[in-house]
């Protein structure tokens, strides 16, 4: 978790939050539609005003264009960039690069981070980052504000080290952290169907930095997990929809599409298809183009469990 911030700073936020016509559940200041936010706890179940701020963060986060992290002129030198987009999470973008100029065979970036290195430092322009990995694979994370960090990875041919071109990429993309693009849509926020499904008393503890993903514990989190559940909006192969994976059951949840599968110690996967009428294009593995969709996964204990909170996600994100 990152470094809190005074506590005076928090509540100049919920003071303008306040006058921004906001409601306010517990005393806690929250943005209309998002009544989860003033029932948010730390791990061991005590409230913490200071969570408010990083909820903020996360939705200036869901803002960003990751895509507008990577300096194109240094990508470009890598070979024919021919895909520009998000990655598996919508929360990522990837740079498939064809014809490449040397070992690098793609390129891309993640905001879900914590700047927080244990390996050695060095400085990018005037921030921190940390180098991870090595050969045809390598990181390297820079940090972008106190609770975040961007971390930018290369694949590459086997045997091959890519981390002297990531490095060229990296100093010439840090200079955008001052000014990163928009998209054109914020991303929807993951955990909004959290006021639809659950009790005005329900209390929640969230953890992770990935914008387009809700990983939450009802209440003080346990030893096991077994009140922990992890909603991600992630792209997958429009195929799939039509030829499942044989180990998955075919759901319709909500009206939409969906796969069900199950393992050992009653956890359970369900992915619904729900931007199945807005298909996109990109190269698959095997470069050849592939049509694919926004999905909706969702995991944790208890297939009855995870079939409740996919609707619930289904609804929230096909009416915002």
């Amino acid at each position: 978790m990152s470094a809190r911030r005074a506590i005076t700073v928090a509540l100049s936020l919920a003071t303008v939050l306040l006058l921004s016509g906001c409601l306010s559940t517990d005393g806690i200041a929250t943005p209309e539609g998002a009544r989860y936010r003033g029932s948010l706890v730390k791990g061991n179940g005590n409230p913490d005003p200071a969570l408010i701020i990083e909820q903020s963060e996360q939705d200036a986060a869901r803002r960003i264009d990751p895509c507008s992290l990577i300096d194109m002129a240094a990508a470009s030198t890598l070979g024919t960039v021919i895909y520009t987009g998000p990655e598996q999470s919508l929360g990522d973008c990837e740079f498939v690069l064809a014809d490449p100029t040397g070992p690098v065979i793609s390129l891309s970036v993640s905001m879900s981070t914590m700047p927080v290195f244990t390996s050695a430092t060095t400085t990018y322009g005037s921030r921190v980052g940390s180098v991870g990995g090595g050969g045809n694979l390598c990181s390297i994370a820079v940090t972008y504000n106190e609770q975040r960090a961007f971390q930018y990875f290369t694949s590459g041919v086997a045997g091959s080290d890519t981390c002297p071109e990531l490095r060229r990429v990296v100093t010439a993309s840090v200079p955008l952290f001052d000014r990163p693009g928009l998209r054109v849509t914020p991303l929807k926020d993951p955990c909004s169907f959290l006021d639809t499904l659950y009790p005005v008393e329900q209390k929640f503890f969230l953890v992770g930095l990935n914008p387009s993903t809700c990983d939450y514990s009802l209440g003080e989190r346990t030893p096991n997990d077994g009140n922990r559940y992890v909603v991600n909006t992630i792209t997958m192969s429009r195929a799939l929809v039509d030829t499942p994976l044989s180990t998955g059951r075919q759901l319709l949840l909500a009206g939409v599409a969906a796969i069900e599968s199950s393992s050992g110690e009653d956890r359970c996967e369900v992915t619904a298809f729900v931007g199945i009428d807005k298909p996109f294009t990109r190269p698959g593995w095997d470069g050849e183009p592939g049509t694919y969709v926004e999905a909706i996964s969702v995991h944790g204990h208890g297939c009855a469990t995870i079939r409740d909170i996919a609707v619930a996600a289904i609804k929230t994100y096909r009416a915002s």
